[in-house]
């Protein structure tokens, strides 16, 4: 297994040539598409592929060909070398003319693509804008077989009408994309899509030669905007570098060290930001956990914005919300308020409930003033007891809402809550980005 992976991730000079893969690629396809029925007897029909290689000549030299590949030995056939003056029939030789860029099919130069890249053996996927640059690119091909067979070289033009008269499509790896390639006979520029037949006596052959035209789109990234195909964006931020001579402070109002907040609740984050200049800052806020794991909540806020709402996750306590309903006949919920129960040093007191939407409250007759609404906390305890809590009464306005500064009163003494919980303590951080970074910490923080 160890030789196998050092084998796929060994680097070569044939690496990364974007018109080699194309040409891998072609090659690919005429030798799996090209192919005639050959009837020997009646109960003989054989399926000839017609073999397709590179002209490395560039030439057609015909004995650089047969020597090629008459000694590519084992690693090749699996058989023993053979050294003699033979030839094959049919075959197909593919010879590239050369491309050119084709500026009428320019699209969107500012695509997004992905792809993959070998990093010390491992394979990373990356994204970023690139332009895809749409070539056409040209093939010479010529096929041969003997001179007495020339019904196969029919039967071979007629494959090739088949196959070539209607685009064929095919895909390549070039720098760890996938590249969508399309073949056929060109009929654009100065090319027809003509087959032309020649018979040489002295080498004994029929030769057939013809063009193939193939679009492709050379993919060029823009290095400035690659990065990792998993990374994702938390805010826009902006980069302001300022002169040595600036005095910028950060001051952080709300909240305080050793508050305690409800999760899943809205927490209010206000500061005050002043410099001796107009110029923008961005301002980052992040809440780190017990073990000062880095959480980010916002990135790029304009510093000079003074507040920022964060809404509490809800799994970061294990504290669960008692029910609240009415423990009085006459009155009911028209619309429920939304509040949250934070147990003070685990006692239920006036200022545990947090309101955060008052609801409103029907009663048989009218309100003509404040009136005092009792209520019940229902929960179940560590026994699975059910807890009724009557200790409480809602501060009502005229109009049924329940008055959101000064909710609650309580009836007796403060009770104590009767299930355990585990709260957990977190701390924020506001940094203010400069030359010199501004960091403001409010530590403690409990979440209920």
């Amino acid at each position: 297994m160890a030789d196998l992976q050092n084998k796929l991730y060994q680097r070569h000079n044939t690496d990364g040539v974007f018109v080699r893969s194309v040409i891998a690629g072609l090659l690919n396809l005429l030798n799996n598409e090209i192919s005639y029925s050959q009837v020997w007897d009646n109960d003989t029909n054989e399926e000839v592929v017609v073999p397709w290689y590179y002209n490395f000549a560039h030439a057609n030299n015909e004995r650089f060909l047969q020597d090629n590949y008459t000694f590519f030995g084992r690693d090749c056939f699996n058989q023993k070398r053979l050294d003699t003056d033979f030839n094959t029939y049919p075959k197909g030789i593919l010879t590239y003319k050369g491309s050119q860029i084709d500026a009428a099919s320019f699209t969107n130069m500012f695509c997004e693509g992905k792809y993959m890249k070998n990093e010390n053996g491992v394979l990373n996927s990356y994204t970023g804008l690139f332009y895809s640059i749409p070539l056409s690119m040209t093939f010479e091909c010529t096929v041969l077989t003997a001179d007495t067979d020339f019904l196969s070289m029919l039967k071979i033009e007629q494959a090739l009408r088949e196959v070539f008269y209607k685009n064929k499509s095919f895909y390549v790896l070039y720098h760890g994309m996938r590249i969508g390639c399309t073949t056929g006979f060109p009929e654009q520029y100065s090319y027809e899509p003509t087959m032309d037949l020649t018979y040489d006596n002295a080498k004994r052959e029929n030769k057939m030669t013809f063009t193939l035209a193939v679009e492709a789109y050379q993919p060029a990234f823009d290095e400035t905007t690659v990065m990792p195909a998993d990374a994702s964006m938390t805010g826009i931020g902006f980069d302001i570098y300022m002169r040595p001579q600036d005095n910028i402070t950060l001051e952080v109002l709300q909240p305080k060290d050793f508050d305690t907040f409800a999760a899943d609740a809205a927490v209010e984050i206000k500061w005050n930001c002043h410099s001796d200049t107009s110029e923008l800052y961005s301002l980052c806020i992040d809440w780190l956990d017990e073990n000062g794991k880095v959480n980010n909540i916002v990135n790029g806020l304009y510093c000079y914005q003074n507040e920022y709402i964060w809404n509490i996750p809800s799994g970061l306590s294990t504290f669960e919300q008692p029910e609240i309903t009415l423990g009085a006949p006459g009155y009911s919920f028209v619309e429920k308020p939304i509040i949250k129960v934070i147990p003070i040093n685990g006692m239920i007191t006036d200022k545990s409930f947090v309101m955060i939407s008052p609801g409103k409250i029907k009663a048989k007759q009218s309100f003509n003033n404040k009136i005092e609404v009792p209520f019940n906390l229902e929960y179940t305890n560590d026994k699975d007891e059910i807890i009724i809590d009557d200790n409480y009464k809602f501060l009502v306005n005229n109009n049924g809402s329940i008055n959101l500064s000064n909710p609650v009163k309580l009836i007796g003494d403060p009770v104590k809550y009767q299930k355990s919980y585990s709260p957990k303590d977190i701390s924020l951080r506001l940094t203010l980005s400069n030359r010199e970074k501004k960091v403001e910490t409010i530590k403690n923080i409990r979440i209920i």
